[in-house]
């Protein structure tokens, strides 16, 4: 079930009444209950591979809590079960594809369609093993309230990931019925709502013809191509994360913040720690830094950081360009941790240091959108011969009808530009439940997704993963 859908508002309403309508000890239950229907829409089979997950882990925290010398041996049972799931789903047939084109031998295709967010209820679920290992909390001894943990329907699919000792407590003792968290959630929901079908929903169209055609492109096309995906991937997935957030808002449950104006950053390392947040603190807690992370020397710092992007990008999807994506920003990591080591005097414009990542961040995306590598290069090296007097030919600057009247790229990138204010709003906690300011403006935007928005019923693009 999308959140852009009729089935999910009509979910969502009965079960904010429903919930604080009930004793706070049976409303996991509602929650449950709302979370397998929710999943259940996509592909119901797979809320087994989904309860696998979750009695895996369940049994192995419980044995790791009351084992004395093979607390280690439930760990990386626990590791290694969930890791062979998510390569069965996820790895096998691109391996095996892979393999045959190199070798010549054969293994037979599975042919598996992907649970809908497998990767991050996976993380979300190994989170709690290895933190009931490191003795940072206690097992879960309620079965249901565990499932709820990695089930948890605002933000099942697409995160943000949660840990266990932010989200656990919150959903054992929820909160009463606050008219606050009811207002802020729902503006919450409004930005990313107006995020998806405002923004995303209506670039996406120029950005899967671009890629799907690109020997079609002019230098400029596919330059505006870049940008164009660089905004959308940004306001699908933020939005997203916007509606997680203000749907569990108002039912008085926090999740984490999962961006943090990242295209506001002055320097690549700084935007991959304000960039789907909880995955960077992921591999940060439980890769990078038990490798080592900086405190072995220059070398294997630089080792460590390539091998925790290579395995971040890999995480995003079975596909070469995904790890040579996630390779290029740990060089670009590496490259930046050094220069600044050696030069700290040197220091650009904000403005400048500012528009030099962003511009870096939307190159490197090409390789993480494309279909393949020889296709990222293509539109690479179109967007190098940029002619800015083809701007006033191309049609993506031609009004496209709607139903309510005619809406402009232009109108969406205004749009874009607004949402970053938004965002700022959000995140510096200047959103207030009863300002009349807020109200009008957020009101406009309910009328600007009812008139304006793209309702085509496009997935979320972090859905694949």
């Amino acid at each position: 079930m999308s959140f852009v859908s009729q089935d999910f508002f009509l979910l969502y309403t009965i079960v904010v009444i429903t919930h604080f309508l009930l004793p706070s000890r049976f409303r996991w239950v509602l929650l449950l209950l709302a979370s397998c229907i929710f999943y259940g829409a996509f592909i119901p089979a797979y809320l087994l591979v989904l309860f696998l997950i979750i009695l895996i882990d369940y049994f192995a925290a419980l044995g790791i809590h009351a084992s004395v010398s093979h607390k280690k041996t439930w760990l990386i049972g626990s590791i290694a079960a969930n890791l062979l799931l998510l390569s069965v789903f996820k790895y096998y047939d691109f391996f095996a594809i892979e393999l045959r084109g190199f070798t010549g031998f054969s293994l037979p295709l599975l042919e598996l369609a992907l649970p809908i967010g497998l990767s991050f209820h996976t993380f979300q679920s190994l989170s709690y093993t290895i933190e009931v290992y490191r003795g940072q909390v206690e097992p879960e001894r309620n079965l249901g309230i565990y499932s709820l943990y990695v089930m948890f329907f605002p933000q099942l699919v697409a995160g943000p990931i949660e840990r266990p000792y932010d989200l656990l407590p919150q959903l054992k003792h929820p909160r009463p019925f606050s008219s606050a968290n009811l207002y802020i959630g729902l503006q919450l929901m409004a930005l990313g709502f107006f995020k998806k079908l405002i923004i995303a929903d209506r670039l996406s169209d120029y950005v899967d013809a671009a890629y799907q055609f690109p020997e079609m492109l002019n230098g400029t096309q596919a330059a505006l191509s870049l940008l164009f995906f660089s905004i959308q991937i940004y306001t699908d997935f933020s939005g997203y994360s916007d509606i997680a957030r203000g749907t569990a808002k108002t039912l008085g449950y926090e999740l984490t913040l999962n961006f943090n104006l990242p295209y506001l950053s002055s320097n690549i390392a700084e935007f991959w720690n304000k960039w789907h947040i909880s995955l960077s603190r992921w591999f940060r807690d439980y890769v990078y830094i038990p490798m080592g992370g900086n405190r072995l020397g220059t070398a294997k710092t630089a080792r460590n950081v390539l091998i925790t992007f290579a395995l971040s990008g890999l995480w995003h999807g079975a596909g070469f360009n995904f790890i040579l994506w996630g390779l290029i920003n740990g060089i670009l990591v590496i490259a930046y941790t050094v220069f600044n080591d050696r030069f700290p005097s040197i220091r650009l414009p904000r403005f400048i240091s500012v528009s030099v990542t962003f511009l870096t961040v939307t190159l490197v995306w090409s390789v993480f959108r494309a279909p393949d590598i020889d296709t990222a290069w293509q539109v690479l090296g179109k967007a190098a011969s940029i002619d800015i007097s083809h701007l006033s030919d191309w049609k993506l600057y031609i009004e496209t009808p709607t139903l309510y009247g005619n809406y402009s790229i232009v109108m969406t990138l205004l749009c874009f530009c607004g949402a970053l204010v938004l965002d700022w709003k959000t995140i510096k906690n200047q959103l207030s439940g009863r300002d009349p300011f807020h109200w009008t403006i957020f009101t406009a935007i309910i009328l600007m997704i009812i008139f304006f928005g793209a309702f085509n019923q496009k997935s979320f693009i972090y859905f694949q993963f």
